[in-house]
């Protein structure tokens, strides 16, 4: 999901599960699985309706599933046997990252190591996972719940800005600008309150994310956590109010590590986007129609109508788009069309999270289809 161009620095990536990747034992009485070097939390199903998408419609006849689950996604996963039984596994990492030489001369050199392996597994198509709470897909951009991530990631981004938890004082003259003693106070609760300026602030954040003014919301969030100080007004120097500052368990319920995931999927399909010079819009709904009234010549209609599909494939793509699709598939307000450009393997062994299309209305007033003579009722 990493995303280039825009972004809001840090964040957090997905929260994986407590539990490692799971086993799904059968809803019978089976014989135990062979010994394994995977570990895994085991969870008992007790009807075919029970399981991921993604793992199929029913168990095997050997009842025993295996999968990779985090708070995000659900995936099917398939153990490799070792050739031969018994042999040892080792992965070769290779760091192309240039480390100077230990002589101080010459351009450095880049490094390799094994690391001992103990289990290998295949992961296949991702499933996204239902919330407990908060969103549930990918925000589109231009919508109200964007905006709303949006907003929360830099009122985070204000609090680690405002406030910090060493327990010596922090020393800021070094690559800050314009940061005195004088702007450094003990927080009541431990830790130090930081005073900064606003266009210290704004400069280590990019000018527009997904559409949204970002000097605009930094204005807003400010005035929630922090006060103007009076001495000096022009200099736009913010003191933050103790009592606003949060901890981590205040700094999750503010914005999570899965809504931190949401927001950088629907940064990375916007700048995809972008890259792809689709500016003017972000989903795909109504493009038909405007394809349909196409005007000009017969080659300039075919020419439209191809640069036209390949931008309705851009659009189909979209984390926000495939996300939601599922989700309405799951819920029973639409069918997916499971073949199509959003198919991750390109070769049709994965499913596309796309809509079917509705089937044709018959226009007011026509007869319907007769029955072909020789069928009976």
């Amino acid at each position: 999901r990493g995303g280039g161009g825009e972004g809001l620095g840090g964040g957090g990536g997905a929260r994986p599960s407590s539990a490692p990747p799971a086993q799904h034992p059968p809803k019978r009485q089976a014989p135990p699985p062979p010994a394994s070097r995977l570990g895994g939390a085991q969870r008992f199903v007790t009807s075919d309706t029970e399981l991921p998408f993604l793992l199929g419609a029913s168990l095997p006849p050997s009842g025993i599933l295996r999968a990779v689950e985090t708070n995000l996604f659900s995936a099917p996963a398939f153990e490799h046997s070792l050739d031969p039984p018994g042999a040892r596994l080792y992965l070769l990492v290779y760091d192309p990252t240039r480390r100077p030489d230990t002589a101080g001369g010459g351009s450095g050199r880049r490094t390799m190591a094994l690391r001992r392996v103990g289990g290998l597994l295949l992961v296949g198509q991702q499933q996204p996972c239902e919330q407990q709470a908060g969103p549930q897909v990918v925000a589109r951009p231009g919508t109200r719940d964007f905006r709303s991530l949006v907003e929360r990631r830099i009122g985070v981004y204000l609090q680690s800005k405002f406030y910090s938890s060493a327990k010596t004082k922090p020393d800021l003259r070094r690559g800050s600008h314009g940061i005195l003693a004088s702007h450094v106070t003990a927080h009541p609760r431990g830790g130090w309150c930081i005073a900064r300026h606003f266009n210290d602030l704004l400069r280590e954040l990019p000018r527009s994310v997904g559409g949204v003014n970002v000097d605009s919301v930094l204005k807003e969030q400010l005035h929630a956590i922090a006060t103007l100080d009076s001495a000096d007004p022009h200099a736009r120097l913010y003191r933050p109010i103790p009592s606003s500052l949060l901890g981590r368990s205040g700094l999750d319920s503010l914005f999570s590590p899965e809504e931190a995931c949401l927001l950088d999927a629907a940064l990375a399909g916007h700048t995809r986007l972008a890259e792809a010079h689709v500016t003017r819009l972000n989903t795909a709904e109504g493009l038909d129609k405007a394809m349909a009234g196409l005007k000009g010549s017969a080659e300039e209609r075919l020419r439209k109508r191809a640069i036209a599909l390949s931008i309705e494939e851009e659009l189909l793509l979209t984390p926000w788009s495939l996300t939601s699709n599922f989700q309405g598939f799951k819920h029973g307000r639409c069918q997916l069309a499971l073949r199509g450009p959003a198919d991750p393997s390109g070769r049709g062994e994965a499913f596309s999270y796309t809509r079917l299309p509705p089937p044709d209305k018959p226009e007011p007033g026509s007869k319907p289809a007769g029955r072909p003579a020789g069928v009976a009722a």
